[in-house]
């Protein structure tokens, strides 16, 4: 009886999440943090804090997350919407200022100048890539509750983040979503960055692009050292949809999304697939960079 008490408990936190995935205190209600932010005489938007609450993820815990952001997220007070005259009408332009960040890895930059140590050497097919968060303390245990135990109420507090980031820096360009493995995807039963890409088209008008499938017998690269990421990633995928019918010709900027950014090489790979099919230039953005 226990463990079918336990089970229904489980199920129910997935459906209606009321305490928070990371430090299991109740999730408080919007309407209540926004009475103590009033009280406090701070604000905070309560469309994000909401995204929240459905993701599982108190206030406080939102509140150290934002904090563990590489640079600042300026959240509006009203949820992000790209209007559907401007999708895809213009290039992106990404924001200037924020803490200075190298050109392939999106790591913060000490001392160099716009290539870090590591990436100078190397060749990229993007222009550039942003990271939200670094692969590690809350941002990392949230992706590893999303992708490893299946949490997708988390999708709703990602997307949300993604889209600040989107909207400040590549305004109208659409996106495109890195496929999932195929044998991850059999697994899990999903695709954790195609689940992203959903939630930024139905809650913010985001455009979205399926111009990327996995190639058959595609192997996972978590094991392989940066040389061998670089020589095997461009195997991996191929162009799909309307790419393939040359329907991305001409367009002025694609951001790829990813949920880890790690060498660069798998969104240099599809990067080089979108600029064969015409993309002008390819962005990436991605939640964390390890």
């Amino acid at each position: 009886m226990t463990i079918i008490k336990n089970s229904v408990r489980s199920i129910a936190q997935i459906l209606i999440p009321t305490d928070c995935v990371l430090c299991s205190v109740p999730v408080a209600s919007t309407e209540r943090r926004l009475q103590a932010d009033e009280r406090a005489g701070t604000t905070t938007a309560a469309w994000l804090l909401e995204s929240a609450r459905k993701a599982g993820v108190c206030s406080s815990c939102l509140d150290c997350l934002l904090a563990e952001a590489l640079d600042e997220l300026i959240i509006p007070a009203t949820p992000p919407r790209v209007a559907p005259r401007c999708r895809g009408r213009r290039p992106a332009q990404p924001i200037e200022g924020g803490t200075a960040r190298c050109r392939g890895c999106s790591r913060p930059l000490i001392s160099e100048y716009e290539w870090c140590c590591t990436c100078r050497s190397a060749s990229f097919s993007f222009a550039g890539a942003c990271a939200l968060f670094e692969y590690r303390g809350r941002a990392r245990k949230l992706l590893g509750f999303y992708k490893f135990e299946n949490y997708k109420p988390l999708a709703v507090l990602f997307a949300a983040l993604l889209c600040i980031a989107y909207v400040a820096r590549f305004g109208p360009a659409p996106i495109v979503p890195v496929p999932a493995q195929r044998r991850s995807r059999a697994h899990r039963g999903w695709d954790q960055v195609g689940v992203l890409a959903g939630h930024l088209s139905n809650s913010y008008g985001v455009p979205v692009i399926t111009a990327l499938r996995r190639s058959p017998g595609d192997s996972s690269q978590k094991t392989l050292g940066r040389t061998d990421r670089f020589s095997r990633a461009s195997s991996h995928y191929q162009l799909a949809g309307q790419a393939r019918r040359g329907g991305c010709r001409g367009l002025p900027t694609a951001v790829l999304v990813d949920d880890v950014l790690t060498t660069g090489a798998t969104a240099s790979a599809c990067a080089e697939l979108l600029r064969s099919a015409g993309v002008e230039a390819v962005q990436v953005l991605a939640l964390t960079v390890r």
